[in-house]
Order: structure tokens, then sequence, then C-alpha cells
């Protein structure tokens, strides 16, 4: 059995700054052609959306629980669905979550536990086909699922990892990414190992970019197949987020302009209390270095929160 460290946004989560802030060279085998002929695509969101505690910021004070993921979907057009990795979500539940958001908003749903980290894709496969059969009910509001392995999947279990692939794609085409938490599966230089690069180029597979200051070691910026994405967990002091951000804006404005088209980039802090002024400043740098039909992100300040 392997072992687990982490099931929480709180992987790598460290109090520590490294002496040199960094992204990774973008890995030269990054080849973003064949997305260039559609119109970019940006989506930026937050870990979640029903957290009370962003009444009076991200929602109205007087917002009710029910009305919380509507309120999100006028601000924002992304999020995370991590309840999707616990439980089995009734189809009615999902269905009343699209019908609170625009239909161009998208959800970013994360596959079961029990198939990632509790079988560690072992006879998971009809687990797997009843999840893809799951993902038919959010319709067009579907972004990307992703496929989250623990810390202790490495690379010595890729047969795993790849047969599952071939499963999926024998049934499913839709965008599916994949986060690994192991450092074996990259090079030295900070980007997927050739063998599973293409292979995930060859079937469609997203890889997942996490960064996260106290796991360096699996930050990777290898895109092997559209669309980009990065969850961002930041380390709470905001000059040194705002740092990170900017390398961001300005490898994303160096992607597009190699013909990326859709992104997908997810804001997280170990206390999600202030995750909406971390998106606030996403979106606030994306904006500023390429072209986005991103709304700028409005929280609610002290003197407004007197009307209510």
């Amino acid at each position: 059995m392997l072992v687990t460290r982490s099931l929480k946004m709180d992987y790598g989560k460290t109090n520590r700054v490294p002496e040199h802030l960094y992204l990774p060279e973008s890995d030269p085998k990054n080849s973003f052609l064949n997305q260039s002929h559609s119109d970019l695509k940006v989506f930026v969101g937050g870990p979640v959306w029903a957290d009370p505690k962003w009444k009076g910021s991200l929602y109205p004070p007087n917002t009710t629980s029910g009305e919380f993921l509507k309120v999100y979907g006028e601000k924002l057009n992304t999020v995370e669905v991590n309840s999707t990795y616990y439980n089995r979500i009734a189809e009615s539940t999902i269905k009343s979550w699209c019908a609170k958001v625009p239909k161009d908003f998208k959800f970013f749903v994360k596959w079961p536990k029990e198939i990632s980290h509790e079988r560690q894709l072992l006879r998971c496969e009809a687990l797997a086909l009843e999840f893809l059969s799951d993902l038919d009910h959010f319709g067009e509001n579907l972004g990307v699922s992703f496929l989250q392995m623990p810390p202790g999947f490495g690379e010595g279990y890729k047969t795993r990892l790849f047969s599952l692939i071939e499963l999926i794609r024998e049934k499913d085409h839709r965008p599916f990414a994949v986060e690994l938490r192991h450092p074996s599966w990259l090079d030295q230089g900070g980007h997927l190992k050739p063998e599973v690069f293409d292979f995930f180029k060859a079937f469609q597979i997203s890889a997942v970019t996490i960064d996260t200051l106290g796991a360096r070691d699996v930050l990777h910026t290898s895109v092997p197949s559209g669309p980009v994405v990065v969850r961002f967990l930041g380390h709470g002091d905001k000059a040194v987020d705002d740092v990170r951000i900017a390398q961001w804006a300005e490898r994303l404005e160096q992607w597009v302009q190699q013909g990326a088209r859709e992104v997908f980039f997810y804001g997280h802090l170990t206390d999600n209390t202030d995750a909406p002024k971390l998106v606030v400043e996403l979106i606030k740098q994306f904006k500023s270095r390429f072209a986005t039909d991103l709304s700028p992100l409005q929280l609610y300040q002290p003197d407004q929160l007197k009307l209510f």
C-alpha cells in the first residue's frame, strides 16, 4: 500500500519563503499550435463557493447559504468541486448547481478518492465509468475533471495510470487532467519526463501544475495538451504571493502568444478566508499581461457594508 501524506490543499504548506522565487523554464516540448484557431478563454476561480466567511467580502453580508453559488457565479467564471472526491453527488444536486450559474460558467470536478487514494487505480474500472456518467449531469457547465494522485504514487506505478487513461479515452473525450504529487514523474528541469509527456499528449490529457512553496520538487511547466490547468497555493504574505502571481502572468502571456487558448487557474490559501483577495490579484495581473474577457473582481469594502 502506498503512503498518503495529505488529502487537503495544505499540501506543501510552509511558512518558509525560498531565497529565490522562480518558475521552471517552460517545457520545450510544449506545443499549442493545435489550439491557435480558437478564441482565448481564461477561467479563474477559488477552491469552494460555500464559505460563510466570505460574507462581507465576496458576498453581501446578508447572503444565505442557498444563494452562495448564484452570487459566486455572477462574479467569477469557474470553481473547484471537491465534494465529488468524498461522495457520489446526486443528479438532482448537480443540476441544481448548474441552474444557479451562467451557461459559460465551468466546474472543475475532482475524481473520487476511492479511485485515486483508496484503490490507487486498481480494480476501479466500474467506478471510473460510473463517475464519467455522473459528469454528464454537468452538461455544458463541465470544464475539466481532474484526478489527483497521492504524494506516494510515483512513476513506478505509471502502468496503472496509463491503463486508466486508456480506459477513459475509450469512452470519453471531454477535458481531463491529472495532478501528480511525486517528484519521480519529473526530470531535473521541472518538466514531465518525456515518456509521460508523450503519453499525455497522445491521449489529450492535461497535466495539472500545483504551485506551492513547500513542494517545489513537484512544480512543473509542462503542457502536453490543452487546457492549461494550475492550482496555486498562496503563502499568505501578499508581497510574496504578488511576486509569484506576476511570474505566472508572464508565463501565461508567453503561452498565449505561442497559441494556448484555454486556461484554468485556481487560487487557494491554507485558510481560505482571504482567498477572494488572492483571486482579485490573479485577475488583476492576468488582465495586465494578456487580453482576456475576465471582469475585475470587486470585493465589498467596509464603507459599503454600512449599507446593509
